[in-house]
């Protein structure tokens, strides 16, 4: 937060981290808004995803506080007219001038939807407007799989403020895939 810009933590290859890779001094359990000091290795950026930042998993984690709800305003991506170049939900796997991979934005109302993915698995996506446009993005937030997943197909809204954190993905089927990697809503977190 020093820099205001965002990193992504991964492994060797820019492969993601899982929650075994996190390893706090006194065994606490990552939560969305903790502060956190991570021992990296140097910079490990792909072209899709210049962020990145090689774990250094011989060193401890510390935990040095919780951030309020309200400093968030501070990280939104206020230059960007769209997610991510346009209004799809994915990039070619060849797109060009990918300058950052991660962004955090904020918006009134989600639609969380019930749905199959290509491999015919439950997958949960959400509809919302950022700038007057409609996106439909797949949701990797495991608190909010957790929450409808288990629920009928269909589509339930949630009214709120919320933060979105969004990522993408690394390839599959020659595209990147937006992602909703975190949902924050305010009601939760004021």
């Amino acid at each position: 937060m020093e820099t205001n810009k965002w990193i992504r933590i991964v492994n060797d290859g820019g492969c993601e981290i899982s929650l075994k890779d996190i390893n706090f001094k006194n065994g606490k359990q990552l939560e969305l808004l903790d502060i956190i000091e991570v021992p990296v290795k140097g910079k490990e950026p792909l072209n899709y995803q210049p962020e990145n930042y090689l774990l250094n998993n011989q060193y401890c984690w510390d935990y040095l506080g919780k951030t309020d709800y309200y400093y968030l305003e501070k990280f939104l991506d206020k230059d960007s007219d769209y997610i991510f170049f346009d209004e799809s939900d994915r990039l070619s796997k060849n797109q060009s001038g990918i300058n950052k991979s991660l962004m955090l934005i904020k918006i009134k109302q989600i639609n969380f939807i019930v749905t199959k993915n290509i491999k015919q698995n439950k997958q949960l996506r959400a509809k919302f407007n950022f700038n007057n446009r409609l996106y439909d993005l797949a949701v990797t937030d495991i608190n909010y799989e957790n929450k409808y997943l288990n629920k009928d197909f269909g589509e339930y809204v949630e009214l709120d403020d919320f933060y979105l954190t969004l990522s993408l993905g690394e390839p599959f089927n020659n595209y990147h895939y937006k992602l909703i990697a975190a949902v924050i809503p305010e009601s939760k977190y004021k």
